[in-house]
C-alpha cells in the first residue's frame, strides 16, 4: 500500500468536513504539491505506518543507546519484542481495557501500562480507577510476575500515590509534560491545554477506541 492509496480510503465525508473547518478556521489545506514540499514524502511511496516502514525504524533506533521500546496503542508486534530482546532492551505494551488483544503478560514485554478514559490523545472507554486493579488482579491470577504503570489523567504526586495504592508499580505520564518549557508544543497549545477546564475535552469515538481531544469547531 502506497501513502496514495491510504488516502484514496478517506471517506469523502471527511475530506468534505475537513474542507469545511479549513475554511471556517482560514486554516490552508494540504495538497499533494504540499504534501511533498513540506516533508510529508512521496504519495507512491509506503505510509509512514507501514509495517515495513515501522520495522526499518526500528533497525534505525536500536543503533543508538535507547533503553526502552514503547509500543503506543496495544499489544506490540512480535517482530518488535524480538528485536529488543535481541538488543537486551525492554519492551512496553499498553492496554486500554482488559480483555483486548492478548491476556496480560503472554505478548512478552516487560512492562505493561494500563492506560485509562482520562488519558489525552488515543483512550479507551475504561477510567483509570477502574482499569488498574483490574490489570493488576489478572496478571497476579495468570501468575506473571509484570510491573504494571497506571496512566490516564495523571498530573499530581498525590494521584501517583493512589495509583501505586491500587497496586500499579509506577505511572507513565504523558500530557502532562505538554505545559513544560522543554516542549516543543506551541505556546497557545500549551496554554489552552494546562489552563482549560476539564469539561472543555471529549472523548471523540474512533474504530479503535477514543481519542480526547479539545472542544474546537473540528468536533462540533
Amino acid at each position: 500500500m502506497t501513502a496514495r492509496d491510504a488516502a484514496a480510503r478517506v471517506p469523502p465525508a471527511h475530506g468534505n468536513s475537513s474542507a469545511t473547518c479549513w475554511t471556517a478556521t482560514a486554516i490552508q489545506g494540504s495538497t499533494e504539491e504540499g504534501y511533498n514540499r513540506k516533508g510529508g514524502g512521496d504519495l507512491d511511496a509506503a505510509p509512514p505506518f507501514s509495517p515495513d516502514s515501522a520495522i526499518a525504524l526500528l533497525k534505525v533506533a536500536f543503533r543508538h543507546p535507547i533503553k526502552l521500546v514503547a509500543n503506543a496503542l496495544g499489544v506490540p508486534p512480535p517482530e518488535m519484542i524480538q528485536m529488543g530482546r535481541d538488543h537486551g532492551r525492554a519492551g512496553r505494551g499498553a492496554r486500554r481495557r482488559q480483555g483486548a488483544c492478548a491476556p496480560p503478560g503472554e505478548a512478552g514485554v516487560d512492562v505493561i501500562v494500563a492506560q485509562g478514559g482520562e488519558a489525552g490523545g488515543h483512550c479507551g472507554e475504561v477510567s483509570t480507577l477502574v482499569l488498574v486493579p483490574e490489570v493488576v488482579r489478572a496478571l497476579k491470577a495468570a501468575g506473571r510476575d509484570i510491573p504494571v504503570l497506571a496512566a490516564g489523567g495523571i498530573m499530581t504526586g498525590r494521584q501517583m500515590a493512589g495509583c501505586m495504592a491500587m497496586g500499579a508499580a509506577g505511572v507513565w505520564t504523558g500530557s502532562v509534560w505538554l505545559a513544560t518549557t522543554e516542549s516543543e508544543t506551541s505556546e497557545v497549545s500549551s496554554r489552552e491545554d494546562g489552563r482549560g477546564p476539564v469539561t472543555g475535552h471529549s472523548a471523540v469515538s474512533r474504530d479503535d477506541g477514543q481519542t480526547r481531544a479539545a472542544a474546537s469547531v473540528w468536533l462540533d
